[in-house]
């Protein structure tokens, strides 16, 4: 077993540790926040298995740890109001993280023979920014939620809350989607991130039509 997945089970016995701590103390809002928590941290791996893709565990573990900032952090432990900056943090880095997996996923797919798809170089950076800003919309939806059926105040300032997180977003993934079109430009290729690389190495079989030049 190689250090990060070790890293990844231990990370995710920490939290199933948690959640009857605090069903014995019948604290059901925290118990149902690390249960939701502990779900999220689930869904790359079976979108992953949904369309027969191998991510990283680098992957899943950044994934496991941006959620335990965002709300375990974040939320029950007061992060947001004692840093200023962890919000914005939270969010550029998720504009990244969204980013890159979107790319990802549309790169793995327009090299895929089983697929019948032939997207420019334009539109697979347009996809990745796309993707990352969905799921920021998705995320806001959720503190929305979360707020009024459970009184939090995940989303702070209202509507100035969730602006500023999405234009944060946006500069994340726009960062990645300027990033990947230097790097599918002709001419212009610029190094990849490692855990792309391994990506790329896992779905290897799945990326069979071309390659590119």
């Amino acid at each position: 077993m190689n250090h990060t997945r070790l890293i990844k089970i231990l990370l995710l016995s920490i939290l199933c540790l948690g959640l009857p701590v605090f069903v014995y103390f019948e604290n059901w809002l925290n118990a149902l926040i690390l249960f939701g928590i502990i779900v999220l941290s689930t869904l790359p791996t079976l979108f992953a298995r949904r369309f027969e893709l191998a991510l990283p565990t680098e992957f899943d573990i950044a994934t496991l740890l941006f959620i335990i900032a965002a709300i375990a952090l974040g939320e029950l432990a007061g992060f947001y109001e004692r840093f200023w900056w962890w919000d914005m943090l939270l969010h550029l880095t998720s504009g990244l993280l969204l980013g890159m997996l979107g790319l990802s996923l549309i790169w793995v797919l327009n090299y895929n023979v089983r697929i019948e798809l032939e997207l420019s170089p334009g539109f697979m950076c347009l996809f990745a920014f796309t993707f990352a800003l969905s799921a920021g919309a998705i995320w806001e939806i959720f503190e929305y939620t979360m707020d009024h059926i459970f009184q939090l105040n995940m989303q702070k300032d209202g509507l100035n809350d969730t602006m500023s997180d999405l234009t944060i977003d946006a500069i994340g993934a726009l960062a990645v989607a300027l990033w990947a079109n230097a790097h599918l430009t002709k001419g212009k290729h610029t190094p990849l991130p490692n855990w792309i690389e391994r990506f790329l190495a896992l779905n290897r079989k799945a990326i069979i039509r071309r390659k590119l030049k």
